[in-house]
């Protein structure tokens, strides 16, 4: 039984033995740990306050970026809009230019109109000589007296009608000359409309590269930050 005591008790120091050098190597790993754990730590609040920085920079950055992107979105609008009045303009410009060609069509009329009017003046002359000649005749021709009435009275009636006709033609054509008149002056404002949206159009596109620059310039200032 002592023996068997014994055994025991040797087996129960080297099993103490045994769990006593496992607990020391626990302990040294323990340490190691709670050291690469403080370290750990450490790493961690330097890379906290770094990451605050960044993020402090990556919003200043972002309100700048979204104040540029605000600048580009109104002059993208102002663009827009100036786009769309030189459109008006053309439109404008291209119905001018109709009405040009409907100018110089009534500017034809107006010229077969003299034309008629001159060829009326001729033919009134003609009618006056005629008449002229009429009335020799009755004075030289008795017999043929009913006639030459008759004749006179158709030349007359002639006569008038030439000369209707003479102030229909020149109303028609101070009418036409009022018309053109305003179409000249029309088609002068309309230019200088064009010309300054087109001015206006340039700036705006300008405008729009600088801001499209800087933005570029702040993404990658972003960027090299990042």
């Amino acid at each position: 039984d002592i023996r068997f005591l014994r055994d025991k008790e040797e087996q129960w120091d080297s099993s103490r033995f045994q769990l006593e050098t496992k607990m020391r190597e626990s302990d040294s790993d323990s340490n190691k740990l709670q050291l690469q754990i403080a370290s750990f730590e450490s790493e961690r609040q330097i890379l906290t306050e770094k990451i605050k920085e960044l993020d402090g920079a990556l919003r200043l950055s972002d309100s700048k970026v979204q104040d540029m992107k605000d600048d580009t979105d109104k002059l993208r609008r102002e663009l827009s809009k100036a786009e769309s009045v030189e459109n008006e303009l053309r439109k404008t410009i291209d119905i001018q230019s109709k009405t040009s060609h409907e100018y110089q069509l009534l500017k034809d009329q107006l010229l077969n109109t003299q034309n008629e009017l001159n060829g009326a003046n001729t033919r009134k002359q003609q009618l006056e000589n005629e008449l002229l000649n009429a009335r020799s005749e009755v004075r030289d021709y008795k017999q043929r007296v009913h006639d030459v009435n008759n004749r006179v009275a158709e030349l007359q009636r002639q006569l008038q009608d030439a000369n209707s006709e003479k102030n229909r033609v020149e109303d028609r054509f101070l009418s036409v000359e009022k018309v053109v008149n305003t179409m000249r002056t029309t088609e002068t404002d309309l230019r200088q409309q064009l010309e300054t949206a087109k001015n206006e159009k340039r700036v705006a596109l300008k405008e729009l590269e600088d801001i499209k620059r800087r933005l570029t310039q702040l993404e990658n200032e972003r960027r090299n930050s990042s």
